[in-house]
Parts: C-alpha cells; structure tokens; sequence
C-alpha cells in the first residue's frame, strides 16, 4: 500500500438503514471493519466458486419489490428451504440457528458470523456484481435473534437492497418488507395454529405475555418475532 502512487479504493458501505430520532447513527470501526471483511470473504468466495464451480450449488435468488406481499414470498421461500412445521417443533433451541443457517446457505447465500456492538449493527447484508450474495449476522446475539436477522436480511437480498440494520425499523418501507417477511417465514400461519389453538387470522385475541413467551419457545424464535406476526 505504501508503494502504489494512490490510496487503494474503498468499496462504499452498504445502505444505513439504522435510525435514531430519524438520524443514522455514526458507524463503530468494529462494525466498519466487520463489513470490510466479510466483503473480502464474499470477494474470495466468489471468486474461488467462478475456478471451482463443483464446490457448491450457487442458485439464482428469485427478486422481489417491496410492492410483492411479504407473506407470499415468504410461503415461496420457505417452501424452498423445505422446512417443515414439524422439524422447527423439534429441534432444540440452541441448534435452531444452525440449521436455519445451513438450508440458507443451500439456496446459494452465504452467512457469515461476526462479533459488533449490539447497539450499533444486529445484521448487513452485501450483494455485488457477481458475487455470492452475502448475510452476516452479530454472534454475540443468541440464536433467535439470529434467526430474524437472518432472515430480514435475506429479504433485504431479495429486494436487491444491501443494508445495515439494528433492531425493528417500522417506518422505513424496505425494513417494515423484510421485518415482515422475516417473520412471516420464521412463524408461518400453520406454525402459528400448532402451537396456539387460540389463533385465527382476522380474530382479536388479548394475547398475554405468557401465551407469547410460551409460542416463542415452542418455535425457537424471539417473543418480539411473535408480537410481530400476531399484529398482521
């Protein structure tokens, strides 16, 4: 670097969909440079998949407009994955992420896990001209909260719009998309009815912390992903 006659090019950061009191907060250089590194792994991976195509299946994603309903997209999605009701009530709270992570990244995603300030970044997602389409969640988060971040941000690749995201956004268009279909996917309507006999799209229920809580739990997901999918 010292060498060359000018500075190397900086690749521009993906779009802060972060706000507080409407503003973007300021970027952490944890956070800054987990992204600069997971853009060199997408960069690498990349190119070792265009040498080496055999060395894993890489799908064209389908691509979506935040005009499309995240709930059907999510029914597609999912029905890709090949993830049953059945197999989510089974697995055990702690690998629920693991395997969420795995039928992902057989879709031809890949997600990476990096260490940032929770406050600052729960996720990001980057794309790129020819290059494998890339998800990184915050490991020092739990599994849950992986999940949702998981899956908010491959709605964010399906919307063709990288972003970095912390928390629940409900005013901006493209986060209210990918938090819906984020929860649509993880807590579909059948998921919702196997575990709560109480639940009919269209009914009022005064739902109690304790029923929320105990949904949550039967599906290994956050209770916020379930306050999520019962307003809609």
């Amino acid at each position: 670097v010292m060498l060359i006659p000018s500075p190397p090019p900086i690749e521009p950061m993906p779009k802060d969909f972060r706000t507080i009191g409407g503003n973007s907060p300021e970027l952490s250089p944890e956070t800054a440079f987990a992204i600069r590194e997971a853009r060199n792994i997408q960069q690498e991976i990349s190119e070792l998949l265009e040498r080496s195509p055999n060395l894993a299946s890489v799908n064209e994603l389908p691509s979506f407009k935040v005009q499309s309903l995240p709930t059907e997209v999510a029914k597609q999605i999912r029905k890709s994955l090949g993830i049953s009701v059945d197999d989510q009530l089974s697995w055990d709270r702690s690998d629920s992420f693991k395997f969420w992570r795995t039928h992902v990244q057989e879709l031809g995603v890949l997600v990476l896990a990096k260490s940032m300030p929770v406050s600052d970044c729960r996720g990001f997602s980057l794309i790129g001209n020819h290059l494998i389409p890339t998800i990184v969640v915050n490991k020092s988060e739990g599994p849950e909260a992986n999940a949702f971040t998981l899956f908010h941000e491959l709605g964010h690749i399906l919307l063709h719009a990288e972003g970095i995201c912390v928390g629940i956004n409900r005013e901006e268009s493209t986060e209210k998309w990918c938090n819906s279909f984020a929860g649509a996917i993880l807590v579909p309507t059948e998921a919702l009815h196997a575990v709560a006999s109480e639940f009919q799209p269209g009914t009022i229920v005064d739902w109690t912390i304790n029923s929320v809580q105990t949904i949550a739990r039967k599906l290994k997901v956050s209770k916020d992903v379930i306050a999520l999918r019962l307003e809609y």
